[in-house]
Parts: C-alpha cells; structure tokens; sequence
C-alpha cells in the first residue's frame, strides 16, 4: 500500500482484527492488519478444536463475496487479501488528526532476521547454543533463541528472541544470506490520510504461576487450559498423544479447575472470563474422544455459565453421553504425592464430607487478565475499539463485535466493479522454474539434471533454475525469467509452494501471467522422487485452462429489514448513516420490539434514540402491520412480496436483515396469581413504576424456571442479571427487606459478576438448586411457602414468603414463518440457525440474507444492537458495490446434458442453485457459489462440473502421467 491510499489500519490481528479486516476488505477499503506479536492469529494457533463441533472451522470467515480477492487457505497458517497488508512485530505509538485524515505512527520492533534476505534454511537455528522455554506450547517445550514464533504459519520467518539471545555470533556466522542483524533496532514510520483506526487488543491470559495455591510451574502435572490444547494437538509438544509431562506416562485421570484467576475480589479480578466454563467442557470431552471413553474426567466449578443459546444442551451431552463429572466446590490448592507425582486435590462434596483425591494431570481454566490501561488516543474520533468492555467472550460474540466495530469505522462508497484481466487464449507456452532448494539433494537441480528432463518433454515447456526464490533476490529472478513475451504458463517448483500463494497477484501484474494460469508445486519428498511426474500433471491440468466467461449482475442499493426492534433499528441506523435507503417492516402497529419491557437506563435510551434517528431518516420506508410474504432472487438482487394493510406488494432489495424479535416465557411449572407471585419481568416493572411495600418483606426469586430443561434447555441469558438488579434496587428502597434467590447457577458473566458481589454485600441470600430437587410452591391465604433443599445445612427449609419472583426467560415469536419464506433451518428451540455459530453467526447459510437479535438467540438490548450493526456490516459487503461477479472457480451447469431432476439443488449447502422460473433450467448462482463440488457429486449425468475441474483437465493429467 502506498501513502496517498485511503485506508484503515486495525491493531491486533486476532480473531476479532480478521474477521473486521476480512469485512472491510470485501467492500474494496484497504486494510492495514497490524501485531505486537511475530505472527498473527493470537490465540486461535495455538487450539485445534472449539465447540460445540470440536473443530476448528476458523477458515470459515473466509469471504463469500470476491474468492479470487483472497486465497481459500487456513486462516491459522496464513491470511491471504489483495486488499489486506499484514505487519507483524508493530503496535501504533500515537493517533494524531481527524477522522479520514489521521496521522498513524507505527513502531515495527526489529526480529533479528531480515525476511527479504532470508530463504528460510535453518542454518541459524541449527547452530545457536541457546535454549529457552517455547510460549507457543503453553512453555511445555524447549525452543532455541531462534525460532518459529507459529511453526506451521505461512509466510513464515524465523525471529531471534531478544530476552534470550546472548549475541554469540554463531548464527551470523551460519547465514549464508546476510540476513542476521543483532543490532536489534526498530524501526518508525509515521502513515497519512488514514480514514480510521481500529483497536483489536484482545486480553492476555491470566498466568497461575503468580500465586502458588495450584503449582503451576512447579507440579509438572498441573497445567492450563492452553498446555492442555497443545498436549492434544498433532503440532503440540507430545504430537497429539495425551502424555504426563512428568514420567511420559498415559493420562488416565484428569481434573479442571475453573475460576484460576477469575471471579477473585483478592487478586483484583472481581469478573468472569466468560470463555472459560465451555473451554473446560469442550476439553473433557475432548479428553474422552482422545484417550477413550475410560478417561475419568472432573470439572470442579462454583457456577456452570453455560449461557449461551446452545450451550445447556452441550453441558448435558457431556455429563450424560460422555460421563463428565461436575463437583460443585472451589477448590482451594494443590499438592503433589512425591512418589507418584501425582497432583492431589482436597474438597468437600455435596454431603460435607472433606475429600481427596488424586488425579494424573490437573488443568487449570486460566482466565483473563486484570485489565490493563489503553492507550491515551482510544477514545479520539476516527479511532474504534472492538471489544469496548475489555473482557473475554466467545468467538462468536467477538465476531460480532468486530462486525459492529468494521461498520462504525468503514467509508463506504460505491466499490468499484473488478476489472478483470480477459484470459488468453493462446497456444499454451511454459516455462517451469525449479528453485535450487526446492529439492533434498541440492546436486540434483544444481547440475541441471532435472531442468534437462523437462525441457526433454513435449508441450512447450521450457525449464530454468532460480537460486532460492523465496528470497527477495531469487524473486526478482523469477519474475525476469517469466516475464518473456514467450510464456503464458508458470509452474513453480519449490520447497514451500504456499509462500507463493500471497505472491499471485505481483506475479501476474509483473510477468503478464494470468493467475489462473500458474500452479505453485512442493518437493516434500525425502528422495525427491516424483518430482517430474509432478510437473507433467500440473502441465496437463494447466493446458487446459484457456477460457473462463466471467459473469455480472446489477445490485439493487437497498436493504429490508424484518422487525424494528433494537436489532433492527441498529441495522437500520448503520444502513442509512451510510446512504442505503432500508425498508423497515413491522408486523406489529408499534415500532421499538420490546422497548416498553425495558428498565435499563443505558439501553432504553439509546433504543429511544436509535429510534427517532431512524424514523426521521429520508431514506426509511417505514411498513406497520406488515409481513413479508415471499422471496425470490440471489444476492444483490432479490424480489420480495410484502403484505401490507393496502395490499401485496413487491419489492427488490439487495440484501435482507431478519431482526423478529422474540417475547418472555410463560411458565408451565408453577401457578401466578399477579399478586404474590409473579414473574421476574412484573416484578421489574412494579419497582420501576416506583411501586412501593416492599419493606420488612420475604422476597424469594426462583431462577431458570421452565428453562435449561427440555423442552425449553437453553439459557436465556438476561434472567440472572435482571433478578439481581432488581433485588440490589429492593434492599436499596427497603433495606429490612430479605430476599432470598433461589438459583441453578448464577449466569453473571463478564463485568456483570460485579454485580453478584454488591448483591452477596448487601445481604442477599443465594441457595441452589439443582434440576432434581426444584423448589416446591404452596400457597396460602396468608402468606406463600418455599420448600427447597439447603446443600449448606445439608437438610430442607421452609421460607414463608411475602412475594415470589419467577425468571421464565425469552424465546423467539412462536408465529414468525420467516425460516419458511428464505428457506433456512430453525433451532431445535425455534430460534433461526445461523450458517456457523462460532465464524458465522450473523449469516444464515443463504448469501444476502442475515439474522441478529432474539430472533437468533436470547440475549439483552445493548447485545442485539450490536448484533443488529454486525449484520449492517455483513449486508453492507454487498450493497457496497453496483456490480457482484462470479468467481474463476464455480459450478457450471451443462443443460445440454441436465435432466432436470433437481438433486443438485437440495444438496447445495449454500443455496445457490434454483430453477429459473423463466427457461426451466438449473441456474447457478455465482456469487453464492463456492465451488464445494457436492452438485458434481450427486448429480447422475455429470451435468454439473466445478470451472478448472472439468473432465478434460483431470484426464489430461491422468493421460500426461501415463
């Protein structure tokens, strides 16, 4: 990127700075993607699995618009954009100026390696005599000075660790390259006319070792949730065999603590890490699935957040599919048998009784750390924070927040459409470069004996040696050799073929080569055998790929969108700040959804004034009492039948946004009378209508009642919050009040634990409750008595009480028939399913249309706007630009051949095949496409090929190879 660009630089690359760099990228603003760290991705290259599928998944926020703008490649090994730059090793000094037109300063630390110099052949590392603790693997493993910082990143570099380097030399003297600069100086540049910044800090992880009570650092045994993902990864330490890292031996036995660091007044972390309780979950399982079914796994816990929308059900899956152990203590340290060195825990379980009990490993749910102090720039104008509460959270809702933050920061004109370089269709002519490294035996390309055999073969290939082009000389090299009028072809032979994939698009603007017409081969071989039959299939596939029809199609600038509760509104707030006309449908008379339910402050006012800026807007078209009917179309330009009070009628739209809402439970348990008992949403109501009569009475509030429990088994995430809030209001209007609240486990995650403390400090009383033994209700003319079981007193209370307070919780509108009219999938609960809860979550699986709010999941105001702005960002992707343009690689319909019989369309996950109303035939809808091949798969004519992978290029490299 050059100075005079208008762009955007994000610090911290993340999950949350990928995936907003990723959406702000799509829409045609250049992205500079900076990190303190030597590589980028934060945490997430460090785990293989998340929940609830125990995957990985993080390659899918590639995008879905634009494929051939990025490279489809694992998000943990590299991230590859022709709109995104990536500086690893920087972090921003000062922000000066006004929005679009800031003044950055960067500091980019030195490495001790200069990578246009280095060819990456270990040399260094090798001969240096210093050994150091590896962080990469949680410190479970030894690394030199020089290293890896992420081992399998691509493109990749060694950096020399300053802390640990002791300046010997040796590695100096190794280079063969001149790359080894131990001057360490970094290095300051100061960048113009940025359009905005923004802040992807994340939060480091809590460090056990800063207290003794669990021996991490000291018991061998005893790791964190981190240690344990590297001990079951194939990368890791043990290359995925669960081993102790104290004898070699197998694990048998494993305990998780939760709350290391968190949830502690003492030590300054009056919070909850949000993250930790499912990571602990996902671990057990995983441990399960890894060693066997035999494994005894154990989670000592004081509350289970399981919170979010699917989150129960994973928690009883684990207990009851797989035999998860849950104990319900906090433990307090952890000592070693020093014959066995095994970690040893005491506690007290459900009746009392002190045990102990010894385990084969010990994790610890490492939390966050205390916040640290931002930066004095943060709060300035131009400069936006993903993340603004400072606090872990899960992927899915980080991506969301980085969503809502990319749309906040973006300036979104009109991206101009992709000029396309047209595809030669000239006789194929190859030149083939062999890197001289690109072989184990050096003597073989370094005598020419294999750039003989190729220019012996026929199909006008011609072969040259490039010494080491991964460097930056070898590069300019190649790119002379390749650049002869004479080629239209480039197959290169190298030891890491995926270093050249971020280079495609350089090599095609300066050798004149189609990227569609170069392929980027690996040796990886021992022997190097193979090697020429390797050359001789790319040759057959490449001598095929002569044509490619590039397809358009106009996008109608305009959003619908579905509820005008907040989610809605805060869509419709971000489309129309950004010149988007939106139409706003509303099934009911009154706008706001649940606005007139809500008794925060900060969000009722900031519903109010989402609601008046929208209304006021020219560009709104607002519909009451309506409801959309139908929808046809693809991405950028779908129809849709809308009925309202004067009839159907239809309207184009390039993108819809569903925010219908959702609505409060009524209970099937107990019985309310509207008086004495009540529900907790009533309740709310009285005390903000200032009702009084509360002092000197016994209050109970009966938590998760008809929920995390089948039908219902989900959380509804305000109910816990809201109880406590209401409670903390009651003893501050009537302090001799007494209010006892009757829980399962308190759901207080975040910042929003400090709220359970003031509660415990003001003397509210907390019992729990287990699903087995709810609290039992009879009500009496005088008073109502609670009978619940006292785990403390170990025996059953009675409480007389004055006023019962029930949390039913949320769920979505039971009537909304909006899966129908898109086609998309329901939760189990009725909510609509997302394409992907962790990368996805705002996506539905059908391009152009979206979902947020508590149509998606339960969730409270200030979170649904948010949602409500990622969708805004996700829609605004597309209606960004005037025209969307298929890919190089998609699916073709041959119709000559197409029977019709439409199995191909069901089996699309990604609904992009449809009949077309107006011939009968199959359609493809290009940009939805993403050239998966299940249609090939399954359709019974071969009517169906994948462009690039069509019949004749497959048996040309079979034939070539023959």
């Amino acid at each position: 990127m050059n100075n005079s660009e208008n762009r955007i630089i994000i610090a911290g690359a993340g999950i949350s700075g990928i995936r907003a760099a990723f959406d702000l990228a799509e829409t045609g603003s250049r992205v500079l993607l900076i990190d303190k760290a030597p590589a980028h991705g934060g945490i997430l290259p460090q785990l293989d699995h998340q929940f609830p599928d125990n995957h990985c998944g993080m390659c899918r926020m590639l995008p879905m618009v634009d494929r051939d703008m990025g490279k489809q490649f694992c998000l943990k090994k590299g991230l590859i954009h022709e709109n995104i730059e990536i500086m690893r090793s920087s972090e921003i000094t000062n922000v000066k100026g006004s929005p679009g037109n800031l003044e950055v300063s960067l500091k980019q630390k030195a490495t001790g390696i200069d990578k246009d110099k280095c060819i990456n052949c270990g040399k260094c590392e090798e001969v240096c005599p210093v050994t150091t603790t590896d962080h990469f693997n949680d410190h479970m493993a030894q690394r030199k000075a020089v290293y890896f910082p992420v081992p399998f990143q691509i493109p990749n570099n060694r950096t020399i660790d300053p802390d640990a380097c002791t300046k010997c030399g040796e590695c100096i003297k190794a280079c063969q390259s001149d790359a080894i600069d131990l001057a360490f100086e970094d290095k300051k540049q100061t960048l113009k006319n940025i359009h905005s910044v923004i802040l992807s800090f994340g939060n480091p992880l809590y460090n056990p070792g800063e207290t003794d009570l669990y021996g991490f650092g000291t018991l061998k045994n005893v790791v964190t949730s981190t240690g344990f993902e590297r001990m079951v990864s194939q990368s890791g330490p043990t290359k995925g065999e669960p081993l102790r890292l104290s004898d070699g031996k197998d694990i048998k036995k494993i305990a998780w603590i939760q709350c290391v660091g968190s949830r502690n007044i003492m030590t300054g972390a009056d919070y909850c890490s949000s993250v930790c309780c499912m990571f602990s979950l996902k671990e057990a399982v995983l441990a399960k699935e890894k060693i066997g079914p035999s494994c005894d796994t154990t989670i000592f816990y004081m509350d289970m957040r399981t919170y979010g929308r699917d989150f129960q059900r994973y928690r009883d899956r684990a207990k009851e599919t797989h035999g998860v152990k849950f104990v319900r203590c906090r433990v307090h340290s952890v000592e070693q048998d020093p014959k066995t060195f095994n970690p040893k825990l005491t506690y007290m379980d459900d009746s009392g009784n002190q045990i102990d009990e010894a385990f084969d490993l010990v994790v610890l749910a490492t939390g966050k750390r205390p916040q640290e102090n931002l930066p004095g720039f943060t709060g300035m104008k131009g400069v936006h924070i993903i993340n603004n509460e400072n606090e872990f959270k899960d992927i899915s809702e980080t991506v969301i927040d980085a969503s809502a933050a990319a749309v906040a920061a973006g300036e979104f004109k009109e991206t101009p459409p992709q000029k396309w370089k047209p595809i030669p269709t000239q006789t194929p002519r190859f030149i083939v470069a062999v890197c001289e490294c690109s072989t184990s035996d050096k003597k073989l390309t370094a005598s020419g004996q294999l750039v003989d055999e190729i220019n012996a073969l026929p199909g006008n290939m011609k072969a040259v040696s490039i010494q080491s082009a991964c460097s930056q000389k070898g590069f300019e090299e190649l790119i002379e050799q390749a650049a002869e009028p004479e080629f239209n072809r480039l197959i290169l032979l190298s030891c890491n073929a995926d270093l050249f994939l971020s280079k495609a698009k350089e090599l095609e603007k300066r050798t004149g080569i189609h990227r569609y017409h170069m392929d980027f081969l690996e040796s990886g071989l021992p022997d190097d055998s193979g090697l020429l039959s390797k050359i001789i299939a790319s040759h057959g596939a490449l001598k095929t790929r002569n044509t490619w029809q590039m397809k358009q199609k106009t996008v109608y600038r305009h959003c619908i969108i579905a509820g005008s509760g907040p989610s809605g509104l805060a869509a419709a707030d971000m489309l129309l700040s950004r010149d988007i006309p939106v139409t706003l449908v509303e099934k009911g008379t009154d706008t706001g959804g649940n606005l007139k339910h809500m008794t925060g402050k900060t969000e009722t006012s900031q519903v109010k004034k989402l609601l008046t800026r929208v209304k006021g807007h020219s560009s709104l078209t607002l519909m009451t009492e309506s409801e959309i009917t139908s929808c046809q179309g693809t991405p950028g330009n779908f129809s849709l039948t809308i009925n309202a009070p004067g009839g159907f009628s239809v309207v184009p739209a390039g993108a819809v946004i569903l925010a219908t809402g959702g609505e409060k439970k009524q209970t099937q348990s107990y019985e309310y009378d509207g008086e004495r008992i009540i529900t907790l949403y009533d309740f709310e109501q009285r005390l903000y209508e200032n009702k009084t009569g509360f002092d000197d009475k016994q209050i109970v509030m009966i938590q998760c009642v008809d929920s995390r429990e089948e039908p219902d088994n989900y959380c509804s995430r305000i109910c816990c919050i809201k109880a406590l809030k209401t409670a903390i209001r009651i003893k501050d209007k009537a302090p001799g009040s007494q209010i006892t609240i009757l829980y399962r486990d308190i759901m207080t995650y975040g910042e929003h634990e400090k709220i359970y403390t003031q509660a415990r400090k003001v003397g509210i009383r907390f019992i729990p409750y287990s699903r087995d033994h709810k609290p039992e209700i009879t009500p009496s003319e005088s008073h109502t008595t609670i009978s619940i079981f006292d785990p403390v007193l170990q025996e059953k209370v009675e409480i007389k009480a004055d006023l019962v307070s029930l949390s039913t919780g949320l769920r979505p509108y039971p009537n909304t028939d909006m899966t129908r009219v898109f086609g998309l999938n329901k939760t189990q609960d009725g909510f609509i399913k997302e394409a992907d809860y962790k990368w996805r979550p705002v996506d539905t699986g059908r391009e152009g249309i979206f979902a947020c709010g508590l149509a998606r999941r339960p969730l409270n105001g200030l979170e649904a706007m948010k949602e409500g702005r990622a969708s805004a960002m996700r829609a605004i992707r597309i209606l960004s630009r005037d025209i969307m343009a298929s890919q190089m690689v998609s699916a073709v319909v041959r119709h000559t051949i197409c029977s019709r019989c439409e199995m191909c369309i069901p089996s699309c996950p990604y609904n992009a095949r449809f009949i077309d109303q107006a011939s009968g035939e199959v359609q493809v809808d290009d940009v939805s496409c993403q050239a998966c091949g299940t249609c090939s798969s399954v359709c019974p004519n071969k009517a169906t090929v994948v462009s690039g992978f069509e019949d004749g290029g497959v048996m040309n490299q079979i034939e070539s190879l023959i």
